[in-house]
């Protein structure tokens, strides 16, 4: 059996060639508020190493909506500190949090 090239196999470039690394921090961004800030915050950052490195900063945190997840897993505890992490690595910047089932100790820190 024949060794495919990574062109062949991934539909990419040849030689691991990314069109992705050629993307600015923030048109990745806004391509990645597209996708529901669950999956953004569990996977997206062990795609690569320059989207760990735009998911790590601000701007794709400034809209927050954990509402159909907070339905999902209905724990207080842990919808507190999943939105106490979220409010942190927004440094400030979220402009709309959904959430559905917030205990006080996640208000008191999103409202601060």
């Amino acid at each position: 059996m024949q060794k495919r090239r990574r062109a062949e196999v991934g539909g990419g470039n040849v030689a691991g060639d990314s069109k992705w690394s050629e993307l600015t921090a923030e048109v990745l961004a806004s391509i990645f508020s597209l996708i529901p800030t669950d999956e953004l915050a569990r996977t997206m950052s062990f795609v690569c190493r320059s989207w760990r490195d735009v998911l790590a900063e601000p701007y794709c945190w400034s809209i927050v909506n954990l509402e159909d997840w907070c339905r999902r897993v209905d724990r207080t505890d842990v919808i507190d500190f999943v939105v106490r992490h979220l409010v942190r690595r927004s440094r400030g910047t979220i402009r709309r949090l959904s959430v559905y089932h917030l205990g006080d100790s996640g208000f008191v820190h999103a409202a601060s």
